[in-house]
């Protein structure tokens, strides 16, 4: 019963976020985590580090809300390759190789 009505008090909140078109900025925090990039890399080297930003659960639930409402009026730019419908990375190095002789 306590997580139907949690469940019930997010989508009204999400809900009203949507409608009256505003973002708590507490959703849009992140917390920064450095994740080594192999397990043999000297780990006192800054570059052998790469960042991951974890955010919040609920924040990510209102993105993907939004996502799909908005969908068919949201565009990428066409050198965008990650986290993109249809698009796969060996296409990436077709373009890096096509710019790169074009230069």
């Amino acid at each position: 019963m306590l997580a139907v009505n949690f469940l019930l008090h997010i989508s009204v909140l999400l809900s009203g976020l949507m409608v009256h078109n505003v973002v708590f900025d507490h959703l849009c925090v992140n917390t920064i985590v450095p994740i080594p990039k192999g397990n043999n890399t000297n780990r006192a080297v800054f570059s052998n580090y790469r960042a991951i930003a974890l955010s919040l659960v609920i924040g990510k639930i209102f993105d993907r809300i939004v996502l799909n409402k908005y969908c068919d009026k949201l565009a990428t730019f066409r050198l965008q390759f990650g986290f993109k419908k249809k698009t796969f990375y060996c296409f990436v190095y077709i373009c890096i190789a096509r710019d790169y002789r074009l230069r």
